[in-house]
């Protein structure tokens, strides 16, 4: 059932739940299906109730988080182990002209001010660090319990992307402002911090990462101009049907990809096997096709399938009436 095909989000929010979502700077977190949100509980005409909250897309619920009044109402990052939220008064973008912020972590009715100004700042998915990018673009990692930094380290200008690694890691992707002819002008730098909150980084040149996803020891990359990488593994693919979001089931064994051209593909992690493909021609129509060769649409599927018998091209209407796989 899809719970938004005759609804959008945000009305469908209001009309189920009662609650506007404000905000547009934060996505629904690939993970966990929680989007955090600035908002408000509706009330009588003049008595809306407005605060932040988390929707739940699995479980259909809404989640009161802090009623506190705040300067900053942008959420830059949520961590749903801890309840903190990251949050800054706009959002800053790489190349435009918002100058960096002032964080502040809000956790129930406590607002923690982060001393400085910042332009990217991102929990680890254990909530015990976070990882900041200041002004003069510095990165630092801060303990959360204390705000102590435990690291920092100058970086090159450039449009930034920072993600969480594993529990307590991060990465950085680096396409650098100042273009030398004779480099490759991106990198990748990694932060493992070890058990003693010691920090070792590793810089992985020419690599530009587009996004991450992690499970438990399992990792994959999506490397802009490459493709997928799993371990050791390079799997590449072409610009006209490239992954750019990637995520992990539970156990880290399945993959899956939405890519350039609008597909959605879920793969087996070991040897990258095709398992699923959907595509979503809009939002009323879908086609699914199994590595089996089973297929479902609610739309006409020989606009985007292609069927064959004996290596020759063969109407699907015919195959169906032949063999009937709904």
């Amino acid at each position: 059932n899809n719970r938004f095909g005759t609804l959008s989000y945000n009305d469908y929010l209001e009309v189920t739940h009662g609650y506007s979502d404000m905000s547009t700077e934060i996505a629904f977190d690939k993970e966990n299906g929680l989007k955090p949100f600035y908002g408000y509980k509706k009330g009588s005409q003049y008595d809306n109730k407005y605060g932040f909250f988390v929707y739940d897309i699995a479980n259909d619920k809404v989640k009161e988080l802090s009623y506190k009044e705040v300067r900053q109402r942008s959420i830059l990052d949520y961590n749903s182990i801890t309840g903190d939220l990251l949050l800054s008064i706009e959002v800053y973008y790489n190349g435009g002209h918002t100058n960096p912020q002032e964080f502040a972590i809000l956790n129930g009715d406590t607002v923690t001010k982060i001393e400085g100004k910042y332009k990217f700042g991102k929990f680890s998915k254990n909530g015990e660090f976070l990882l900041l990018i200041s002004e003069e673009n510095e990165a630092i990692i801060k303990d959360i319990k204390t705000l102590k930094t435990i690291f920092s380290t100058e970086l090159k200008d450039g449009r930034y992307k920072i993600y969480a690694d594993g529990d307590r890691d991060f990465l950085i992707s680096n396409s650098y402002y100042q273009i030398d002819p004779f480099n490759c002008n991106q990198s990748t730098l990694t932060f493992t911090i070890s058990d003693s909150n010691t920090v070792e980084t590793k810089t992985l040149d020419c690599l530009n990462i587009i996004d991450v996803a992690s499970k438990g020891d399992v990792t994959v990359l999506s490397v802009e101009n490459i493709g997928l990488v799993i371990g050791e593994k390079i799997y590449k693919f072409p610009l006209s049907e490239f992954p750019e979001k990637i995520s992990l089931n539970d156990d880290g064994s399945k993959l899956m990809a939405s890519f350039s051209n609008g597909k959605i593909k879920i793969y087996t992690v070991d040897g990258l096997q095709p398992v699923l493909e959907m595509i979503h021609p809009d939002k009323d129509s879908h086609v699914f096709v199994n590595s089996d060769n089973f297929y479902f649409s609610n739309t006409n599927p020989e606009d985007y399938i292609v069927s064959t018998q004996d290596k020759k091209l063969v109407p699907i209407q015919t195959l169906e009436k032949d063999y009937f796989n709904p």
